[in-house]
């Protein structure tokens, strides 16, 4: 079960991953088949499976990195504040708490 980071709707793993990458997998899966049935090597291309843009998040900058104090997961979010994405703990206390002591000091 996977997480949201932002609303915590929690759904198979699956559900979250890009369609881009599900036609990747699907290409790949092919090619193994493939592999399986002619007992000879192929090669995925890349650029045939995939648009490399789509895999690409232009918004890398603005992401904040945090660990989960619950279970000890890493994960990244846009903004600061977000949940784990896989036991759904906020990590508002943590990113707040810095904030309020600096305020205080």
């Amino acid at each position: 079960m996977t997480v949201c980071p932002y609303c915590t709707f929690a759904e198979d793993s699956i559900y979250f991953t890009p369609e881009s990458h599900l036609r990747y997998l699907k290409k790949f899966v092919e090619v193994v088949e493939q592999v399986i049935r002619e007992k000879k090597e192929f090669e995925i291309d890349l650029d045939e499976a995939t648009d490399h843009s789509e895999w690409t998040y232009t918004e890398w900058q603005l992401q904040h990195r945090f660990k989960c104090t619950a279970c000890n997961i890493s994960t990244d979010v846009l903004g600061e504040y977000g949940s784990c994405p896989s036991c759904g703990k906020r990590n508002s206390g943590a990113v707040f708490h810095p904030k309020l002591n600096a305020i205080e000091a």
